[in-house]
């Protein structure tokens, strides 16, 4: 049989197809390209997975307060990581105009707000702060300040060299941190799970590595209010570090459910956190998020989505294992599993 080629333009074809991406549409090697991906046609690299975290019942209860820019959010973050507390509000329509202040500083939206706030943490520790301080011309002043002093000391302008200068841990205390590194932690626990246990990954991972998770992290996830969080009350004291860690989380998720803005903006962190921590844990395992395919539609339930990825590796495991390649489960691959994530 002779084999004729295939003549196309696209460097995507045969590798990623999406049936409502305008390219793909008006593409006249779509119907090829399908038939070229056969059963990965309509799925797509987990590299480029798209996340919905936020409760559909909240989004259709408060439409108007979902957060289509991410402002909100990163407000949310920051306020959190400078002052200690929740926002006393939110920009909103305001968003678009500290974009604009941001873009006019020279300097990414996040850089731009969390050195405004730090900056006045440290003039003025005892104002608060509202979000129509980013809108005026004092909060460019304020970058072209503090970006000399970091050139001057560091000679470059970042998130890191600014804490570094005002002696201070913004960046690791950041919700974005935190919000990443428990991500990290819950999806490499329910990975190791799933290579050498069955049932369901969660309940071990509360059992086990609580006090590792963020509180905000906690009151974001809802195996985790049916599993500790019921019956509890957000005014009770614990009696040792777990308990008061999980009070916490208590009080975190009541916060949540009176604030509807901080609310979806936490639950949009946890969803801009998700592309780093698959790149962290599946590079544990020695893999690539290109090396999975998902189907293409929007992933609602992290837990879920821990657990099928769970799944594949160990089903990649089982294929090596039996095609005699070197995978988990030898014995000192094993004793790697118990390592704490």
């Amino acid at each position: 049989m002779i084999r004729k080629p295939i003549h196309h333009e696209m460097d995507c074809f045969g590798v990623n197809r999406v049936d409502d991406d305008p390219v793909c549409q008006a593409c006249r090697f779509r119907v090829d390209c399908a038939v070229f991906m056969g059963k990965r046609d309509g799925k797509t690299p987990l590299s480029s997975a798209k996340f919905a975290f936020v409760p559909d019942g909240l989004i259709a209860k408060y439409p108007k307060v979902k957060s289509s820019s991410g402002t909100d959010r990163i407000y949310t973050m920051c306020h959190v990581a400078v002052f200690g507390t929740q926002p006393v509000s939110l920009p909103g329509l305001l968003g678009r105009e500290i974009e604009k202040r941001a873009k006019e500083a020279g300097c990414n939206l996040e850089l731009f707000v969390y050195t405004n706030m730090m900056g006045r943490q440290k003039t003025q520790p005892d104002c608060k702060f509202y979000p129509s301080m980013l809108t005026g011309d004092f909060s460019v002043k304020q970058i072209e300040t503090w970006r000399e002093l970091c050139i001057h000391k560091f000679s470059h302008f970042t998130l890191k060299t600014l804490s570094a200068s005002l002696d201070e841990r913004v960046y690791d205390d950041s919700l974005e941190n935190r919000m990443e590194a428990a991500e990290t932690r819950a999806g490499t626990f329910i990975i190791r799970h799933k290579l050498t246990s069955t049932g369901a990954a969660y309940p071990a991972l509360y059992d086990k590595y609580e006090q590792w998770l963020d509180p905000v992290w906690l009151a974001t996830e809802e195996t985790y209010y049916n599993y500790r969080l019921k019956g509890i009350s957000h005014k009770s004291t614990g009696g040792g570090p777990v308990e008061a860690h999980r009070f916490a989380a208590a009080k975190e998720r009541a916060n949540l459910k009176r604030h509807k803005r901080q609310a979806i903006a936490a639950f949009e962190q946890r969803e801009a956190s998700m592309p780093a921590a698959i790149r962290t844990v599946l590079g544990r395992f020695g893999l690539f998020a290109d090396d999975f395919d998902y189907p293409d539609k929007e992933i609602t339930d992290p837990i879920q989505f821990w657990t099928k990825l769970g799944l594949a590796v160990q089903q990649w495991e089982c294929i090596k294992y039996l095609e005699e390649l070197p995978n988990v489960y030898n014995e000192r691959a094993t004793r790697n599993l118990q390592l704490q994530p």
